[in-house]
């Protein structure tokens, strides 16, 4: 029993190694590469490619070596493969400049995180060199579009998983011969059922808004009662956050658009300063003609935790959110109805604090 055990373990601790083999057969998956070097969570090289030393001046490298100090010479590329190692996860398309013979080289350079049984076991670094930049944009494209559907899928069934399995609960709490439910409760699930389902429609409404599958019925808006509708309808979570709004509402603007549309848009602005103001505050809400664009100005400005630097080029992205439990569409479809609309939204933060203003044209000042 003993030996079965340790044998057992011995089979337990190689299926969680990173063999030469393993690496092997990866080297034969990316023959078309420039190079390549396989190592483990370590650094510790397991395999490489003729190219790899060629690439690097390299007369001969040992199995066992560590990659970090082969490439103690190349800064940017130890680098990153120092971040790698540090935060085992696949990080695809960066972009790097190597010097070779006095020579600079751009390379293109993929970190294959390789998993087996759901174990990290190492790294399939790739290079490849370019030659041109469009090579670089065609690279950057396809990791984009790979990126944002796999953000909108990982978004997508999660918000949609949660409501579902409620609704099939209930409808097996309903349908149960051996405990049967009265009237009463059927009624109670039922509701429940209706507002799981709404919970549903509420994720895949705002991706027609993107996709632009709805057909929007304009007409002449006053922006004032929209306004008010949508600060009516959150007045509740204002008073739940201890927020205040300030809102003078002086002048009457119409603006030409679907009653829907134009709702979503202030909703979504006024929703976002809400939700950066976990500690309460003022919102203050202000709109005026701009002259010089004859444009009319809303401005939304909040005094919650703003937007980091690192972020500000990306709040527009489809599907990116730092915000658990959030989809990251809101700007996006703020955005896309700005769009629509002929007119402008711009974000700017100021140490404390964010300022949402949006720029619409007018069909009547009074």
């Amino acid at each position: 029993m003993a030996d079965e055990r340790v044998g057992t373990e011995e089979s337990a601790f190689a299926a969680k190694r990173l063999t030469k083999e393993l690496a092997q057969q990866k080297i034969e998956e990316l023959k078309s590469v420039v190079a390549h070097v396989v190592c483990d969570l370590d650094g510790t090289i397991i395999a490489w490619d003729d190219r790899f030393c060629s690439l690097f001046c390299v007369n001969s490298i040992c199995s066992g070596n560590s990659l970090v100090l082969v490439l103690q010479d190349q800064i940017a590329l130890r680098t990153f493969v120092e971040y790698s190692l540090m935060r085992p996860s696949s990080y695809l398309g960066k972009r790097l400049v190597i010097e070779k013979n006095q020579r600079p080289i751009d390379l293109l350079v993929d970190a294959m995180l390789i998993r087996e049984v759901d174990q990290d076991l190492g790294y399939v670094f790739v290079l490849r060199e370019l030659f041109d930049s469009q090579q670089v944009d065609a690279r950057k494209v396809t990791l984009d579009k790979i990126d944002v559907i796999a953000r909108m899928a990982a978004g997508i069934s999660h918000e949609i998983r949660n409501p579902l399995t409620s609704v099939m609960g209930f409808l097996h709490i309903l349908e149960d011969p051996i405990h049967p439910v009265d009237e009463t409760q059927s009624k109670v699930y039922l509701e429940l059922i209706r507002y799981a389902l709404r919970q549903i429609y509420d994720v895949i409404d705002p991706l027609f808004i993107l996709a632009r599958a709805i057909p929007w019925k304009k007409m002449r808006l006053s922006l004032s009662e929209i306004i008010r509708n949508v600060l009516q309808n959150r007045r509740e979570i204002c008073i739940e956050q201890r927020i205040e709004v300030r809102w003078e509402d002086a002048t009457l603007f119409l603006i030409e658009a679907d009653e829907t549309e134009l709702t979503l848009l202030i909703d979504h602005l006024f929703l976002n300063a809400i939700e950066s103001m976990e500690a309460g505050g003022v919102i203050t809400i202000h709109t005026v003609y701009d002259r010089t664009l004859r444009k009319v100005r809303l401005d939304i400005i909040d005094e919650g935790s703003g937007i980091p630097y690192y972020m500000i080029d990306r709040i527009f992205d489809v599907f990116y959110t730092t915000k658990a439990g959030h989809l990251g569409l809101g700007l996006s479809i703020a955005q896309r109805i700005v769009m629509d609309l002929g007119g402008e939204l711009r974000i700017a933060y100021k140490g404390k604090g964010t300022t949402a203003s949006v720029w619409l044209m007018p069909c009547l000042v009074e």
